[in-house]
């Protein structure tokens, strides 16, 4: 018999799920950054390894507001044996091989800060150059970089130091304590690191709970982007906040209840420390723009309010629909309602669809408990 939490659940897991790339997106960006990998690796007189990271390694990624608009895929870009380079030459090492081909120089934006960025027609390919901050490069003992960081007033180069593959661990050891979710097939130590398989693994609660955040950013910052709440810090958040979560409200909930703890207000400014380089703040823009930080503390406000004050007062899954859609979006609702309603009919057809006497008015029990509905009275004509 499931509660209005479980039904909660299962409504918001199934929005996520939408909120998910397709396949063939999914399969264009990934033969895309083999493709590049390839190209950079065979025309330098350095070894690279590239190495996926973001959204996309940790199954985190949420699908463009619009479908007309792009999505990303960012990949690492080292030069292992590059130790001795300057960060100008690292830099533009990567991208004087990309404008090699025609191709890819039609595609390319120009210089980023840090990345060399790429259009496509239907995603963006961020690529960061960079050389191991240590002598060698070796997984997981030593995985710490030095990316080329360019300075936009002076365009002067320097080096920072990150280590994505350790927060990609750091994540995936956050999930584990997740029963919901089948062993996952992440990257393995090969020269172009494969970007984990979305069909390969279940999520868990926590990613999918980030996903259902990040999409309810990027809708209300639609008209001011450049305000939003970058997505680590809402998945560095996140994952500090929520040790558990039976399921996707759950974790949702505890993630919205506890994340805003982990903001640390230090004699230098606000701070959110990379779990695994705590030398690194992703929030130091917060500390040059003291309005980010007043947009983070306004959506996270308003994200507690739409998902857990407005739906305690919302029965049934009309209700519901309509709710999600109005701060989701409608598009992933839709299609997530069209499955729910077609499990739910199928639960009818079964018998095992059950009238109780729980406020949602429905549940799905393999018991005796409640009385069973025999026809059509919850979803459509």
């Amino acid at each position: 018999m499931r509660n209005r939490e479980d039904l909660l659940g299962e409504i918001l897991s199934r929005i996520a799920d939408e909120l998910n790339i397709t396949d063939t997106m999914f399969d264009k960006a990934v033969t895309s950054y083999q493709a590049v990998g390839n190209w950079i690796g065979e025309g330098i007189d350095y070894k690279v390894t590239i190495m996926p990271q973001g959204s996309m390694n940790l199954g985190t990624v949420v699908r463009p507001l619009d479908d007309r608009d792009d999505y990303d895929i960012d990949l690492v870009c080292l030069l292992e044996d590059g130790k001795e380079l300057s960060p100008s030459s690292v830099k533009h090492i990567v991208g004087n091989r990309l404008k090699e081909n025609k191709v890819y120089r039609d595609k390319l934006d120009k210089e980023g800060r840090r990345c060399w960025t790429m259009q496509y027609d239907e995603f963006h390919m961020d690529i960061l150059p960079c050389v191991p901050k240590d002598e060698a490069f070796i997984v997981p003992e030593a995985t710490e970089i030095d990316l080329t960081d360019k300075n936009k007033s002076t365009g002067d180069y320097s080096f920072k130091v990150s280590n994505p593959s350790a927060y990609h661990d750091w994540f995936v050891s956050m999930a584990r304590p997740y029963t919901l979710v089948a062993n996952s097939k992440f990257a393995a130590a090969t020269e172009i690191k494969p970007v984990p398989s979305q069909a390969s693994r279940l999520k868990t609660p926590l990613q999918k709970a980030i996903q259902l955040l990040k999409r309810h950013r990027d809708v209300c910052f639609i008209n001011h982007q450049d305000e939003a709440p970058i997505s680590v810090i809402i998945t560095t958040l996140a994952a500090k906040a929520c040790p558990h979560g039976d399921n996707v409200f759950t974790a949702l909930k505890t993630v919205l209840d506890n994340m805003g703890n982990f903001v640390e207000s230090r004699a230098d400014g606000y701070w959110v420390p990379n779990p695994v380089l705590p030398s690194e703040n992703f929030a130091e823009r917060w500390n040059v723009d003291s309005g980010k930080k007043l947009a983070f503390d306004n959506w996270l406000k308003k994200a507690k309010q739409d998902f857990l004050q407005l739906t305690s007062a919302l029965s049934g899954l009309d209700e519901y629909a309509q709710h999600f859609k109005k701060i989701l979006y409608p598009q992933p609702v839709e299609r997530a309602f069209n499955k729910i309603g077609d499990y739910w009919r199928n639960s009818r057809e079964s018998g095992s669809l059950k009238l109780t006497g729980l406020t949602t008015g429905l549940a799905v029990s393999s018991g005796n408990v409640g009385k069973t509905v025999t026809h059509h009275t919850f979803y459509g004509k």
